[in-house]
């Protein structure tokens, strides 16, 4: 059975948000385990709304989502509807590392609409460019999602390097918050694959 870890990247509900939008939820996650399971797949979901962190510190919060994100081996996107600066991030730092982006985003949905107008310009059946080219596949449902990933030959993520943005953060949350973090810690400390990718980035001078 092949083993694959996989970051689901999409809104995480705030109290100063204006609108209700749609989250991933726990029976999506069911499903597709379900799906992956038939294909002889063993699935592991990174996911940052599941967490014992201090949210407090914004530098470890930062250095958790991006770590996360790095140490998956695909990312999914909810982008069934309109999303925020967290997720576009996310998307650009898992394609500066050769990490695949699936997007979920269904036709006549907010990034693909059948119709819409942009700069005076009446457009049909369109997707938004920062979706097009910034993801492998864009699936209509999970299951077209799970079918690409298991159809996708893998190849070596880049690594993280000393001068990488998010290095710092990654070392404070590795540092300061991981120990407290039960369900991230656990899932590293059970996984000799992101252990080692885990040691890799403590190692860094």
């Amino acid at each position: 059975m092949k083993t694959i870890y996989i970051y689901l990247s999409g809104t995480i509900k705030k109290s100063h948000d204006k609108d209700n939008l749609s989250q991933w939820e726990f029976s999506h996650l069911s499903f597709m385990k379900e799906l992956f399971a038939q294909r002889n797949y063993n699935v592991h979901f990174l996911n940052p709304a599941i967490r014992s962190d201090d949210l407090s510190d914004e530098f470890s919060l930062f250095g958790r989502d991006m770590l996360q994100t790095y140490l998956s081996s695909f990312v999914i996107t909810d982008m069934r509807e309109k999303r925020g600066i967290g997720v576009g991030y996310e998307v650009a730092f898992a394609n500066s590392k050769n990490i695949p982006v699936i997007i979920w985003a269904e036709k006549n949905s907010h990034y693909r609409p059948l119709k819409c107008e942009v700069v005076n310009q009446i457009l049909f059946d369109w997707t938004h460019p920062f979706v097009s080219q910034t993801s492998k596949f864009i699936a209509n449902n999970l299951l077209e999602a799970v079918e690409f990933i298991t159809s996708y030959q893998l190849t070596s993520k880049k690594p993280i390097n000393k001068g990488d943005y998010v290095l710092p953060a990654m070392l404070h949350y590795l540092n300061s918050q991981l120990s407290q973090d039960t369900e991230m810690y656990k899932l590293i400390e059970n996984s000799v694959v992101l252990k080692e990718q885990v040691s890799k980035i403590l190692d860094i001078k």
